[in-house]
């Protein structure tokens, strides 16, 4: 009798246990995501840097708005945001000179004309030092013979050019990002379009909306590089938040909430990411069913856990086996013993 009572106890024992590891994991989660939530409202987005114009602000600042003579800007620095210092805008087109269209009451643009050159674009150069998370948003307008297919393109240098988004048709044509909208006044507006995290925080950067076919904005061919041939921008806003420095993934930790398997043999197992800033979030957990003998592998999250069970029912190691691709460095060989999740680093 009082080895049964004894047996009872240890049994409840291991119960008791088992659901104080599932709460802390659970816990865990929650309080992770609950700092992460205080953190995104905290860093709320800001303007960067920025080119937005009426008529009256342009003609105050550049006197000849509709014509493309000497006195109009071959380039536009930044007008609105923080990082206004250094930036510009320049429509590498058939002309040098911008020039603004539209009135204080219409939806005005800076405009350039004859885009049939190779290369043709519109290009953004500015700083993205202190922020990530970037977006773009923007407002454009061909004529009926203006270009009417954009792609947007990103480079660390001015030279090389990679494209904000990870599509292409073929070697001839690349996929299209921004396409003008014939019969609803030739316009585009792209909003919140998000960049590629290599821009961020960075001294210089560069974007451009590069002319990618020479199909018009009133869908004939061809004739981008008459007078008439117009393409505007405006209200270009780049949106980020202030930067923050991840900290690296140093190791993972494997944690079951049993390592005896004789009376129950579904446990939780969670996997702990230790950081370098001396913190730990629980990634993933799941409540497994395991053999209560041999080698056997169970998905945990992105994670797959492999636990080695011995004749006596008793987990004597669980560990990571291979690891899903989720950006973090690869933890093959991270493992814990049964007794505690003690990582090897």
């Amino acid at each position: 009798m009082q080895e049964f009572q004894r047996t009872g106890k240890r049994s409840m024992l291991k119960r008791i246990w088992s659901l104080a590891l599932t709460f802390m994991v659970v816990f865990s989660a929650m309080t992770s995501l609950a700092g992460l939530a205080a953190s995104a409202e905290e860093n709320t987005p800001v303007t960067i840097v920025g080119w937005s114009f009426n008529r009256t602000l342009w003609i105050n600042t550049y006197p000849n708005p509709n014509g493309a003579a000497a006195n109009n800007p071959e380039a536009i620095p930044a007008n609105v945001g923080i990082n206004t210092e250094g930036s510009e805008l320049r429509g590498n087109s058939g002309n040098i000179n911008l020039s603004y269209l539209g009135s204080d009451q219409s939806d005005g643009t800076i405009i350039n004309r004859g885009w049939s050159q190779p290369g043709a674009c519109w290009l953004m150069t500015f700083s993205t030092k202190d922020f990530m998370n970037l977006t773009v948003s923007l407002h454009q307008r061909s004529s009926g013979s203006g270009p009417r297919d954009f792609k947007f393109e990103y480079s660390l240098d001015g030279t090389e050019w990679k494209p904000v988004t990870d599509q292409e048709v073929d070697a001839v044509v690349p996929a299209i990002s921004v396409m003008i909208q014939p019969g609803s006044g030739n316009v585009k507006t792209v909003d919140d379009l998000a960049l590629p995290a290599e821009l961020d925080n960075r001294d210089v950067v560069y974007l451009r909306l590069r002319v990618v076919s020479d199909v018009r904005a009133d869908g004939n061919v061809g004739g981008m590089g008459v007078g008439a041939a117009e393409s505007g921008i405006n209200h270009i806003v780049i949106m980020g938040v202030d930067y923050v420095a991840q900290p690296e993934l140093v190791s993972l930790s494997v944690v079951p909430s049993s390592t005896n398997l004789q009376n129950n043999t579904t446990i939780t197992i969670a996997v702990t990411g230790n950081y370098s800033n001396d913190t730990s979030v629980v990634l993933a957990s799941a409540l497994v069913k395991l053999k209560q003998n041999g080698t056997q592998t169970v998905k945990v999250g992105d994670y797959d856990v492999t636990v080695v069970v011995n004749g006596n029912n008793k987990i004597t190691n669980c560990y990571i086996g291979a690891q899903v691709n989720n950006g973090n460095q690869n933890s093959q060989g991270q493992n814990s013993n049964s007794q505690g999740g003690n990582s090897q680093r």
